[in-house]
């Protein structure tokens, strides 16, 4: 199982916005100059874009001098905060085993490995907790 790409071009698509405020080019990002730069369709830019939106991430404006832009601070957005806008809380693994037979060793291996995976996955959110925008941000 992996995540979907979004996440990365959820990842990239907040690069690209504060790149391109923080070099005060724009207040708003036009959405069209992200999918072109970026090299990702525009139905896909506008999809991650909404799911940043709901999560109260991105802001957007329409009209002429409309696009999108961060509603925090680079430093401020984390990681986790673009994967939990995009991935909705699915889990990293996903397992359907059940036994046949409930013995006790085969539900004590399952449990193992359940959590196992557990730990695996609260390990890589905290590794994206502590990455925030500004920490991959272009000099």
């Amino acid at each position: 199982m992996s995540y979907s790409l979004a996440f990365s071009q959820a990842i990239a698509i907040s690069l690209y916005i504060t790149y391109k405020v923080e070099e005060h080019c724009y207040d708003f990002v036009p959405t069209h100059e992200i999918a072109d730069f970026l090299g990702i369709a525009k139905p896909s830019v506008v999809k991650v874009v909404q799911a940043l939106t709901n999560n109260g991430l991105i802001e957007t404006r329409e009209g002429s001098k409309g696009g999108v832009r961060l509603t925090r601070a680079s430093t401020a957005i984390s990681l986790l905060d673009i994967f939990n806008a995009i991935e909705q809380a699915k889990p990293l693994f996903r397992v359907n085993i059940t036994f046949k037979e409930q013995k006790e060793s085969a539900l004590a291996a399952r449990q193992r490995m359940l959590d196992s995976f557990q730990r695996a996955e609260d390990a890589m959110k905290r590794e994206l907790q502590a990455v925030s925008l500004a920490d991959l941000s272009i000099d």
